[in-house]
């Protein structure tokens, strides 16, 4: 019982706090609304500068009367519908313009013609290689070989490549009669075979007639 009563104590204690804080919050809302109210608000006045804005727009309307105005907007009206709808344009090029284009078309050709050049370098830099590598190849395999074409070509190098040149067509020449003899030896060789079939033909049919 004792505890019911001391909560109930304790709940109107609190109910009586609230209550006077919102009278208290009360009385200065109150207190401010009258100081407000007390106060003089004053707008400023603007008499003088309505007065020179009214002087100003009387002078502009004097200096352009409403006829000046209208016959202003129907010669511009007049213009607008001299204006045709569609205007065709014509393209041309300036001197400079084509100045302009003669020095990139140059450029571009330039450009393309150092291109295939440097291709055209760097093919021949990789067969230049290629034979170089060949000639060393050869030279750990054959080095008297190699060491006869360094001097032949040193002593005379037109005289060397003349003579590589012919010897290069000889030993051409040499396959190609090789090449030659090989496929008239396989032709005679099958001659040969197709004479001895029918040969063997011919002897099994005179037995049989037999």
């Amino acid at each position: 019982m004792k505890t019911n009563q001391q909560t109930k104590m304790e709940f109107t204690m609190g109910n009586q706090e609230q209550k006077s804080i919102v009278e208290e919050i009360q009385d200065n809302l109150i207190k401010k609304v009258n100081e407000l109210e007390k106060r003089e608000i004053k707008f400023p006045d603007y008499t003088q500068q309505f007065e020179e804005l009214k002087a100003i727009i009387a002078e502009k309307a004097v200096q352009y009367p409403t006829e000046h105005i209208q016959r202003q907007l129907e010669e511009l009206q007049s213009k607008i519908s001299v204006i045709p709808e569609v205007i065709p344009v014509r393209h041309h090029l300036d001197p400079k313009s084509k100045r302009l284009l003669s020095f990139i078309v140059i450029l571009i050709l330039c450009s393309v013609i150092s291109v295939c050049i440097a291709i055209s370098m760097l093919i021949r830099n990789r067969e230049l290689k290629a034979g170089a590598d060949k000639f060393f190849m050869v030279r750990q395999k054959h080095p008297d070989t190699a060491r006869w074409a360094d001097t032949t070509y040193q002593a005379n190098p037109h005289k060397a490549i003349a003579e590589a040149d012919s010897l290069e067509a000889a030993a051409a020449d040499l396959a190609a009669a090789q090449r030659e003899a090989k496929e008239k030896q396989q032709a005679s060789e099958l001659a040969r075979q197709k004479l001895e079939i029918l040969q063997g033909h011919k002897r099994q049919g005179r037995k049989k007639t037999n």
